[in-house]
């Protein structure tokens, strides 16, 4: 047997087999060599080491450094330092003797500072981002507890000032660099801008700017340019604004192909003040808003079932939910467990949340009169639940059916506006004209099933008198739609792209005439040769009518034909993407307004104005990567 003898130098020395006296027949091993001393090799004994040869310690990361150099070695690989310390470099500039490599480390030194400056800053910036997309006060940094864990477990977090100097010289940095990104994203494309105007939780008007680039391939972002806080909500202050706006991003106002707002007057006159300075601009006003406001009508003319909407909300405001899911669980447990859920509240600055709660009380409206009165207690809406009789509770349940019928085109038509990541005004028109069809129905006491069946369990006159009411209500309704219809300044470009675009029209023959006025009303779709847009949109109809035979077809991908006509028809199919994502809503604003409200909260208050603007860029320009939370 041999055993293997080290040099007393570790790892770097030669080895010998000898033979070894020390081992039996059975292969054992002496005491002695199993309890043999060993010596780790650390980076403060290679330093010791390797003194003579500059080799030092590094305060932070402790690693092998070599001060003449520069340098950081791996202290586990002797023979490493070894070639490293022999190398001409290292002699030259230990020695002092070299002129060139000293100048290198000179340079060197100053790359490796500005590094890890350039390495703090973006660690910072970061840090903020983070902070902001997870709703995060910035403050929290301060926080002795967030502070020992950084320390422990991020390397260099203590480069993270305190949260007064991050607001004060960081969260600017990160406003203007969002700007940047706005306005590399947005290059020289024509834009929309999407405008409007909240109050916030200290009272303050907040006047939102967002700019939307005009749709090339599949989709667009809206990015939220400004949102400033104005003295007062008037169409001068608001003109102002947008035009601040253009000249902050450097953009041309010929760019500008339109403007998105509320149907609110001073808005209108504040599109009109701008409209003078640039031409050919179209103004569309949100059909999200008109639609709730559509749906408004209904709560105010059907008022026993808006009180009683109230009522409930107020009942079950912070307490008694938990015993009325105990009451349906006992109740439906076994027969109906989909019934058990709570009542919807109404928030009036949450499009279609009252329909909800309608559409909860035309299923659930015994129960919870049922629940109410099981009750003693002293509550004003428990009691008016208590005194209510049947054929109260019966009318209730006749105008929540009836609302519930009538409801849901307006609500699948708010949802489908709130989106952002397909085109809606092409189907727009077509979807106001099923609305208006099915209110003028109603108008002539055209019910549905489940609304008659309610309406025969009350007597002949009150059954008379409910009906009545429905109708006033649907015509209210209609007229409601048709004002918002004829004064809509975009209504030419809706009807327009409609006629265009919208699948359902794809049968209806037109004359070369008539597909010329169509062209000349729609933006973008009017600079197209009139040969090139003939040709392109008998090509598109073809494509639509193609899929419209299939037994299967439940929708039209009108996107995807405009996206497989580009390489035939390209100037046609490019300005066609562009005319149907014109947007029509203003919902990107009120999601604005959204992140607004969660920077700006009752306990951020004393944010400075231009903090607080670019906290809510940064949040909402990060939406889509945090939706999921």
């Amino acid at each position: 047997m041999y055993s293997v003898i080290h040099s007393h130098a570790y790892f770097g020395a030669a080895c010998h087999l000898i033979p070894d006296p020390c081992f039996t027949s059975q292969g054992s091993v002496l005491h002695h060599c199993a309890t043999m001393p060993k010596h780790p090799v650390t980076c403060d004994s290679r330093a010791a080491e390797f003194r003579s040869e500059g080799f030092i310690v590094a305060s932070s990361g402790g690693n092998l450094f070599c001060k003449y150099c520069n340098f950081c070695l791996d202290y586990k690989r002797k023979d490493s330092l070894q070639k490293h310390c022999k190398s001409q470099t290292h002699v030259a500039r230990k020695s002092g003797n070299f002129t060139a490599a000293r100048l290198a480390t000179l340079e060197e030194t100053v790359d490796n500072v500005w590094k890890v400056e350039d390495s703090k800053e973006e660690f910072i910036l970061d840090t903020i981002e983070a902070f902001v997309d997870a709703n995060i006060p910035i403050e929290k940094l301060d926080h002795p507890a967030i502070r020992a864990w950084l320390s422990k477990y991020v390397p260099a977090s203590g480069d993270l000032p305190l949260a007064n100097w991050l607001r004060q010289y960081y969260i600017p940095v990160v406003g203007e660099k969002k700007r940047q990104e706005i306005q590399a994203d947005l290059k020289d494309s024509d834009i929309f801008l999407l405008c409007d105007e909240a109050t916030d939780k200290s009272g303050n008007c907040v006047f939102n700017v967002l700019i939307r680039p005009s749709i090339v391939a599949n989709y667009a972002n809206a990015h939220l340019a400004e949102s400033v806080v104005l003295d007062a909500a008037n169409s001068a202050n608001c003109a102002n604004a947008v035009l601040d706006t253009l000249q902050k991003y450097s953009i041309d106002r010929q760019r500008v192909v339109g403007i998105v707002t509320d149907s609110a007057r001073y808005m209108t006159k504040c599109v009109e003040t701008v409209k003078e300075l640039i031409d050919n601009v179209q103004h569309v006003q949100c059909w999200a808003h008109k639609a709730s406001s559509i749906g408004s009508v209904f709560e105010d003319k059907l008022d026993e079932l808006n009180t009683v909407v109230i009522k409930v909300k107020h009942a079950f405001l912070n307490i008694r939910k938990s015993n009325y899911i105990q009451f349906l669980s006992e109740k439906y447990q076994g027969s109906n467990p989909d019934l058990i859920s709570l009542f919807p509240s109404p928030v009036c600055t949450r499009w279609n949340s009252w329909f909800k709660s309608v559409r909860y009380l035309s299923n659930h409206i015994e129960d919870v009169v049922e629940f109410f009165k099981s009750l003693e207690d002293g509550n004003t809406s428990v009691k008016f639940f208590n005194a209510a009789s049947a054929a109260t509770i019966q009318t209730i349940k006749v105008q929540a059916v009836y609302v519930s019928d009538i409801c849901l085109p307006l609500m699948d038509l708010i949802t489908f506006l709130e989106g952002s990541s397909y085109p809606t005004i092409h189907v727009l028109a077509g979807k106001l004209s099923d609305i208006e069809i099915k209110l003028g129905l109603l108008t002539e006491g055209v019910f549905s099933e489940r609304t008659v069946h309610e309406c025969q369990k009350l007597p002949s006159e009150a059954n008379a008198s409910v009906q009545a009411k429905l109708k006033t209500a649907a015509k209210s309704a209609l007229e409601t739609l048709q004002q918002l219809r004829s004064q809509d300044p975009a209504k030419g470009v809706v009807d327009s792209v409609g006629a265009l675009f919208d699948p359902r029209n794809a049968p209806k023959k037109k004359s070369v005439p008539e597909l010329a006025a169509l062209q000349m009303s729609v933006p973008f779709i009017k600079y197209v040769q009139k040969l090139h847009f003939l040709e392109g949109h008998t090509a598109f109809l073809e494509a639509i009518k193609e899929q419209l035979k299939g037994e299967d077809c439940v929708s039209v991908d009108v996107q995807g034909i405009l996206n497989g006509l580009k390489l035939s028809h390209r100037e046609y199919a490019c300005a066609a993407l562009r005319a149907i994502w014109m947007p029509c809503s203003n919902a990107a604003c009120e999601r604005s307004f959204s992140k607004y409200s969660l920077v700006v909260s009752d306990r951020r208050r004393r944010l400075m104005a231009a903090n607080a603007e670019a906290l809510t860029m940064v949040a909402f320009e990060q939406e889509g990567s945090s939706e999921n939370w």
